[in-house]
């Protein structure tokens, strides 16, 4: 699992990449090292998406008075080991925040998430995407509700002679030969 942020520029242009150590600060980026080739070009994809979608950055304000309209929070990235049917799973979260509108997503804004979502399941090699949500204003890649699921948002792991099947939001222990 590798978890990106949003963030915006002082130019409030739409920043998507790794946070640096203990910071808030997004160092934009179009690839992660850790992802397997089959995840090249997802966050390209998404945030171009998400720029043409109108979609901005949450602002970080939680529950009480968001000053900002965006909602994009992070985006989760998870490529278990185990094939299915000879094809990579790959599974793509993206978490949103609270907007002003009734402390929740305003419909327009999950209704754009969900389109993001269609598109990267139309262009992408993906087996699943899903819109979570977080309200709570501390830092965590972690929806606290799902919003939206589409395609397959069970992933699968093999331990032994046994395949697992996980839900998209549970810590699954990633070094499997450890786990074997």
């Amino acid at each position: 699992k590798v978890v990106f942020a949003f963030s915006e520029a002082s130019d409030g242009n739409l920043l998507l990449g790794l946070r640096a150590r203990g910071e808030r600060t997004v160092l934009p980026l179009d690839n992660c090292g850790l992802l397997p080739p089959a995840a090249v070009g997802i966050v390209p994809k998404v945030r171009e998406l998400a720029r043409t979608f109108g979609l901005r950055a949450w602002s970080g304000k939680g529950r009480s008075g968001a000053s900002g309209n965006g909602c994009l929070r992070f985006l989760v990235v998870r490529i278990p080991e185990y094939k299915l049917r000879g094809r990579a799973q790959i599974l793509v979260e993206c978490i949103t925040g609270p907007t002003r509108s009734d402390f929740g997503r305003s419909k327009e804004q999950a209704d754009a998430v969900r389109r993001l979502g269609a598109e990267l399941m139309a262009r992408l090699p993906l087996t699943g995407f899903v819109h979570s949500v977080r309200a709570d204003s501390a830092a965590i890649a972690q929806g606290e509700h799902v919003e939206a699921v589409l395609g397959d948002a069970v992933l699968r792991e093999r331990y032994g002679g046994l395949v697992l099947h996980f839900p998209h939001n549970i810590f699954m222990q990633t070094n499997t030969g450890v786990a074997e």
